[in-house]
């Protein structure tokens, strides 16, 4: 199965990668980059060479055979302000409580079209700015965040 996985934790020492495949058994985790420059995926396997710097508040995709549980230990992330560049991006939520899809595109603004988590064995759902429908985001729910103009979001706690 795969997972889209948000971390809303600054963790005290690095966590990387290979340490949450090693901890959850699990075979591979991606994370989607969109820097302006860049848009793709970097993914690392299990056992084979390659690693990265897990970031709090950012969005992953874990693939797993099993069930597995990870347990990470850092501070709640209060307050973070990150650059959305235009197209979608892949975030954690960081609010520390339940909010919505639709709460997130109205905190972002104008620029902010669509919103997207990933289901396990169902796929995505999608909410559009200006459009019916809603869903329940948590500290731990990955997002894929829509934008058809560069900017800016400041996650409050």
């Amino acid at each position: 199965m795969i997972f889209l996985l948000g971390i809303a934790l600054q963790t005290a020492t690095a966590l990387t990668a290979q340490e949450i495949l090693t901890q959850t058994r699990c075979r591979s985790l991606a994370r989607y980059i969109n820097d302006g420059t860049t848009v793709g995926f970097d993914q690392v396997d299990s056992g084979y060479p390659g690693d990265f710097v897990i970031t709090g508040a950012t969005g992953y995709f874990v693939y797993c055979t099993t069930p597995a549980n990870l347990t990470v230990n850092g501070t709640l992330i209060q307050n973070r302000t990150d650059t959305l560049y235009n197209g979608w991006n892949l975030y954690g939520e960081v609010n520390g409580t339940t909010t919505t899809a639709t709460a997130i595109l109205t905190a972002i603004g104008s620029y902010a079209k669509s919103i997207a988590r990933y289901i396990a064995g169902q796929g995505y759902e999608q909410v559009d700015a200006g459009y019916a429908g809603d869903f329940n985001v948590n500290d731990t729910t990955g997002l894929f965040i829509y934008v058809n103009q560069t900017t800016t979001w400041t996650r409050r706690r």
